[in-house]
């Protein structure tokens, strides 16, 4: 019996409580080329040791009406929000065959595995689908899904639009769904089926805050695939946490949501000399928007683990520090169920599912060749000295990553210069010169030699500690909100006052400043070159 065979295409859409309904009624759905409704049972199986699992292979029956089905996926890729996975997908007729799977490694582990398979977690949910013509020739599937994954006594609700490309480009569906986002909360999901039932099976979260991964390059990319795979990135940084963010109560969501907007925005900054007109400035307005939109709440949660937290370790008993800390946690709650219905307005999820096309539109732009684009980036950017304009096209995005550092490094080292007295409003503005230093370092630092004598540890240890003359500077106008309504914490609030004021004076910043070699950071970076 030969399986079908096939690649799917789809963006997966989580949807936020209340939605349903209004998304069902949506005009892009009205007349549809076919619609239908059927009940899903699905047995997800593994071996005791999950080694399926550990191999990114999904096994599952799937009940539809009286058919059993058999499918086989593989993990595949999760891109720009569109998942892109093989499967295998036969009849089942009581009995696993994985005889005609044409992936041979995989079907004789399949095969030897076989005895050991049992069932770990299943779905049940009702799918609702529509086969949509966004345009024409462009098809797509669109399945709402409503229902709950089990694992032994564990249950986990499930509400999802998952848009699968029957004719339609990358591009088309997700405009498709960012048409769809701009009218219902609908949040980007990367996460599978499979993916939850296992961490429910597991005792895992269903979701955790996600923290930035670093990029992969290579030195072959043009700039712009650079670029897009940085943003990617960024992306998926963003809405994961975007989607903890509306429901959570854990503020690393929060944190990390703007943490991934950030380095977005720097990334977007490092490389705008080659991206298309317009494109920064549009983007960079936007996405600073979303960040603010999560500003409050980190605020309050910054006072609250960063400024109060410590100082009520050290001193639990002094007086009007417990209500000190009652009245910021209610202000914190406030704020953040405010950012929450902020969050959850259609135009902050439409945002993230639109730059996601965006980003993909300008990685298959035509004529965008190593050659071509780093040329165009070179051109408008500080060129590293004594480079031949006739390079072989490999070294061409590490010479631009060279020119950009060393042009951040220039600025950083200026900006170092004139903090060194210690003046509050310099040492900001030196804080925000080392945070874009190393974001791009996280991102292009991988093409470079980098000479120990830049002493990016020391570096790393000054951003701390302007980060936390950053918290305290942020938390001065909460500290005096909360003495003007609450005036019995004023001795309290000067307290944890003093201590902060000590212990940044302990740090000893100017003299660290004065003890790195600043001018390193605008002149030793360089290409690595192929041996």
């Amino acid at each position: 019996m030969n399986p079908e065979i096939n690649t799917e295409v789809e963006l997966k859409l989580a949807i936020a409580d209340g939605a349903m309904a209004a998304l069902r009624r949506d005009p892009l759905l009205a007349r549809p080329l076919s619609h239908g409704s059927a009940r899903l049972l699905n047995q997800y199986f593994d071996t005791p040791g999950l080694m399926l699992r550990r191999r990114g292979i999904a096994l599952r029956i799937r009940k539809s009406g009286r058919t059993w089905l058999q499918t086989v996926k593989l993990t595949g890729t999760v891109e720009g929000g569109l998942s892109t996975r093989p499967e295998w997908e036969q009849r089942f007729v009581g009995h696993f065959d994985f005889s005609a799977i044409d992936d041979v490694a995989l079907r004789r582990l399949l095969e030897r595995e076989q005895p050991h398979l049992a069932v770990v977690f299943a779905t049940d949910f009702r799918r609702e689908t529509w086969v949509v013509e966004a345009a024409p020739g462009c098809r797509i599937e669109v399945a709402l899904d409503r229902g709950a994954i089990r694992a032994g006594d564990a249950v986990l609700p499930l509400a999802e639009l998952e848009l699968e490309s029957k004719s339609a480009t990358p591009a088309q569906l997700l405009g498709f769904g960012c048409a769809l986002a701009q009218r219902h909360a609908l949040f980007a999901d990367e996460r599978s089926k499979a993916a939850r039932g296992y961490a429910l099976f597991s005792g895992e979260p269903a979701l955790t805050p996600r923290h930035a991964s670093q990029p992969v390059l290579t030195a072959d990319l043009s700039c712009r695939e650079a670029f897009c795979t940085i943003a990617r990135e960024c992306l998926a940084q963003i809405a994961a946490n975007l989607l903890g963010a509306v429901d959570s109560d854990d503020p690393e969501y929060a944190h990390q949501l703007r943490v991934g907007v950030r380095r977005l925005r720097s990334a977007i900054k490092l490389f705008e000399p080659l991206l298309p007109d317009g494109f920064a400035s549009t983007w960079q307005a936007q996405l600073r928007t979303l960040a603010a939109l999560a500003g409050e709440a980190r605020e309050w949660d910054v006072l609250l683990s960063e400024i109060l937290a410590p100082v009520g370790r050290l001193a639990p008993d002094y007086p009007g520090l417990d209500e000190l800390l009652a009245a910021a946690r209610v202000r914190r709650d406030a704020a953040r169920e405010t950012m929450r219905a902020e969050l959850r307005r259609p135009a902050c999820a439409a945002l993230v599912i639109s730059l996601m096309r965006e980003i993909h539109l300008l990685s298959t732009a035509p004529g965008q060749t190593g050659q071509a684009d780093a040329a165009q980036g070179e051109a408008r950017a500080d060129k590293p000295s004594g480079r031949s304009s006739e390079q072989q096209p490999e070294s061409r995005l590490a010479d631009f990553a060279a020119a950009r550092l060393q042009r951040l490094g220039r600025r950083a080292a200026q900006a170092a210069a004139a903090a060194r007295k210690g003046e509050v409003a310099r040492l900001h503005a030196l804080r925000l010169r080392l945070k874009r230093l190393r974001y791009a370092t996280e991102f292009l630092g991988q093409l470079l030699r980098v000479p120990d004598a830049l002493g990016l540890r020391k570096i790393v240890a000054l951003q701390t500690s302007l980060g936390l003359l950053n918290d305290l500077s942020v938390s001065g106008p909460l500290m005096e909100a909360l003495a003007r309504a609450h005036p019995h914490t004023r001795a309290a609030i000067a307290f944890v006052g003093g201590h902060h004021l000590a212990a940044w004076h302990d740090r000893a910043v100017p003299d660290t400043i004065r003890a790195i070699r600043w001018k390193s950071l605008g002149r030793d970076w360089q290409p690595k070159r192929k041996s």
